[in-house]
């Protein structure tokens, strides 16, 4: 609901930020429950914006319209991607670029990605924060961010959205975006790259795009070695047990290879029961026109009927 005037009214209480007229004093029953359901969705989505890259933030609503959030982080310019129409008094002093969509997967954000790329762009380029939002700062403001991120950056879709998550987990762009970032960095990512090194000029282009590839890709360089890592100690800690389990075994003294003389002294030969083994490799692909997942399956044992899970 939006109020009749140009002013827009944020009831505190309300988790995404209720629109609308000065509400009315609620009864101590509702206001408890709209406490709780406040700090429970806050647990969830964090306190405040968040920072992705150097002046760039993604936030909710509520951080829009917190002055002073607006004030820590000396925002300047802020991008507004919802349906509402109605201003807020905390940007007054601001520049805003107004985004009026739905979030749904039907929805044309890709149409926008120009006008927004060039106004993150420029507002960065002066040493000024700029501020994407949406109604929760899950969806529509994400991608906004994404495309920004796979345009500036040289970021692909997956490493994007990774990138992002990392800074804010709720992140979580709806289908319909997703597909049209995926259509946005095989048609017109790169062309409208080169269009906004010809508007800001090669010089001051090329400089920014080195220093922001430089910090995306350090990033993603800590990650990945971080999980090679846990994936060479968690393959020490295999060796290591196989080891121990040999020399446990060669303290017990060698054992007989002849099978018939282990019988005649009475010894079980252990028998070992080998459980069939399958392998699933999932590797997700982000396609234009369909987004899906591969499944290998490598069996290395004979084919069996069903497949059990075992546990040990």
């Amino acid at each position: 609901m939006v109020t009749s005037d140009t002013s827009l009214v944020i009831d505190s209480t309300s988790p995404y930020g209720r629109v609308g007229s000065s509400p009315q004093a609620p009864s101590p029953s509702s206001r408890s429950h709209a406490l709780f359901s406040l700090a429970r969705f806050r647990s969830r989505l964090g306190t405040e914006m968040n920072e992705i890259i150097p002046n760039l933030y993604l936030g909710s609503l509520r951080d829009a319209t917190d002055t002073q959030q607006l004030k820590k982080h000396r925002i300047q310019y802020v991008v507004s991607v919802h349906d509402l129409t109605a201003n807020h008094p905390a940007h007054k002093h601001l520049k805003v670029l107004k985004i009026q969509l739905s979030d749904c997967a039907s929805a044309d954000i890709s149409s926008h990605f120009a006008s927004t790329n060039q106004f993150i762009h420029a507002a960065r380029l002066k040493q000024a924060a700029v501020l994407v939002h949406c109604l929760a700062g899950v969806s529509r403001s994400a991608t906004v961010v994404a495309a920004y991120l796979m345009t500036m950056c040289d970021m692909s879709f997956f490493n994007a959205i990774t990138f992002m998550s990392r800074k804010r987990p709720v992140v979580n762009p709806n289908f319909g975006f997703r597909m049209q970032l995926c259509t946005f960095a095989d048609r017109d990512m790169i062309a409208q790259r080169q269009r906004l090194r010809e508007y800001f000029g090669p010089a001051v282009f090329d400089a920014q795009w080195a220093v922001d590839r430089a910090i995306t890709r350090s990033k993603i360089f800590l990650d990945h070695q971080g999980s090679s890592s846990q994936a060479a100690l968690a393959s020490t800690s295999v060796s290591a047990a196989a080891v121990a389990t040999v020399s446990a075994s060669s303290q017990n003294g060698p054992r007989s290879t002849n099978k018939s003389a282990d019988m005649r002294e009475g010894a079980v030969a252990p028998v070992v029961q080998h459980l069939p083994i399958r392998k699933v490799i999932a590797r997700a692909v982000p396609l234009p026109q369909t987004l899906r997942v591969q499944l290998t399956h490598r069996n290395h044992n004979p084919t069996i009927s069903g497949i059990e899970f075992i546990d040990g």
